[in-house]
């Protein structure tokens, strides 16, 4: 696994690529708010073994931290494409979990042609009229930043309850909002270019949405409703687990994606 650095005039994001010698697929895996790529750490040895792999940490997270105020989260795509090109590949499947799955759409949206498949953990179409989800997310939002100015702790605390189900999760996920600082916030705020309603979008992609069982019925409907809407997409819900839930049950997640997956 070797460590890169993407550097621009406002930030560095920092990635990991595992080259495999006998394939020519790519996968990117994308994570969660307020964690980073180690959320990943029970599909390394799955994924590696069969499929060349980039694990990034999204701006503001981890190693790839925000330094002026022009950061933003929707700058996520033109990364990505970068990335892709200094590994020499033209086509990705894309697995992202909650803000992963957000920033997973968006990319095929303005990289249409580099997308081969979607699979998306916890999301929603980021195309529809997500009125009752913006909603309840910046309410989320609202309280993350409440939290944040009065204790970095409380808030980790809460966003790794928030997660996942698992005890031994939690902790682990705490960890990695560690590198999650107060600064991190200004990129976030790039979401509301992510989060649009528009029309007449075509997903010409295949697509794997996932939904962990334990999730909160917002999210477990709002994932339900994609897949209804989106004609050849596949839908399953995860059990025993929780929002995040490649973390919760990684042998379950693994064992699927990789039966989806060419």
């Amino acid at each position: 696994m070797i460590h890169r650095i993407i550097q621009n005039k406002t930030a560095n994001i920092h990635y990991l690529f595992h080259k495999n010698e006998s394939s020519n697929e790519l996968i990117i895996f994308l994570h969660g708010a307020y964690a980073d790529h180690t959320s990943f750490d029970g599909q390394k040895e799955a994924f590696t073994s069969h499929y060349n792999v980039v694990f990034i940490d999204l701006l503001g997270h981890g190693l790839s931290n925000v330094f002026t105020m022009k950061d933003r989260i929707d700058s996520t795509p033109e990364q990505l494409k970068r990335i892709m090109d200094l590994e020499k590949f033209e086509k990705a499947h894309i697995i992202g979990v909650s803000l992963g799955s957000l920033l997973a759409q968006y990319f095929a949206l303005k990289y249409p042609d580099s997308v081969s498949s979607i699979v998306a953990i916890g999301g929603y179409n980021i195309n529809d009229n997500n009125e009752e989800i913006n909603k309840a997310q910046k309410e989320s939002i609202k309280k993350c930043l409440w939290l944040a100015l009065t204790s970095m702790n409380k808030f980790r605390h809460f966003v790794a309850d928030q997660a996942v189900h698992n005890p031994e999760n939690k902790r682990l996920y705490y960890q990695m909002a560690q590198q999650f600082i107060r600064k991190s916030f200004v990129g976030m705020t790039g979401l509301n270019k992510i989060i649009c309603e528009r029309k007449d979008i075509l997903c010409n992609y295949s697509l794997l949405i996932l939904c962990g069982e334990l999730d909160i019925d917002l999210a477990k409907n709002a994932a339900l409703l994609w897949h209804q809407n989106t004609p050849g997409s596949k839908f399953q819900l995860i059990p025993d687990a929780g929002h995040t839930a490649n973390m919760d049950n990684p042998t379950f997640f693994n064992q699927l994606v990789l039966d989806f997956l060419p």
